[in-house]
Parts: C-alpha cells; sequence; structure tokens
C-alpha cells in the first residue's frame, strides 16, 4: 500500500490507537494535520528537526499507519470531530469493508 492509498486503510483502528500517543506526540499529530513539515513542525513547537523526525515516527508507529497523509488524516479527524471517520466509513474506506466487499 502506498501512502497515500486510502483503500486499505483502517481509520477507525487508528482513531482508537490516539489514545496511546504522549501530549506532545499530539501536538505533532495537530500539526501534521495541517501539512507542516518536520522543520515546521520544529519551528513551531520550539524542539529540533531530528526530534520532530522522532515523534512522527512514533506517532506513525503508534497508530500503525504507512505514512504522513494517513497520520494527517487521523490528526485532522482527530480536531474535526467523527465527521471525517463517518464519511470515510460510508465510503467504504476500512480494510473490512473492502474485504467484505472484495
Amino acid at each position: 500500500m502506498s501512502d497515500d492509498s486510502l483503500s486499505e486503510f483502517d481509520v477507525e483502528s487508528a482513531l482508537a490507537r490516539v489514545t496511546a500517543l504522549s501530549e506532545r506526540e499530539r501536538d505533532v499529530l495537530r500539526l501534521l494535520a495541517y501539512g507542516l513539515t518536520d522543520r515546521q513542525i520544529a519551528e513551531r513547537l520550539s524542539i529540533s528537526q531530528r526530534t520532530a523526525r522522532a515523534h512522527t515516527a512514533n506517532i506513525l508507529s503508534k497508530l500503525r499507519v504507512t505514512g504522513r497523509i494517513q497520520a494527517a488524516l487521523v490528526g485532522f479527524t482527530v480536531h474535526r470531530g467523527s465527521e471525517i471517520a463517518n464519511w470515510l466509513t460510508r465510503l467504504g474506506g476500512t480494510a473490512n469493508s473492502q474485504a467484505a466487499s472484495g
């Protein structure tokens, strides 16, 4: 699956894992949702770019997403409520609904 592929993306499972993120990782996730780079995140949070990159890697791992685009979608959903998750579910954006309809 490529970074920007949503066909097998289980957004609901990723959303359930947001609670595993530290407060700082949630800050980084919010900025990822706005499309910021690690460098821009570092500047905003007054941290090094290396630290921002480490937070991003931790987020991807903890959420079990394949890349920044999926992480950004999770971050956007967290900050916009459930309307995006509901929209994705209606479109069949979870792995379970894809398997069932395949």
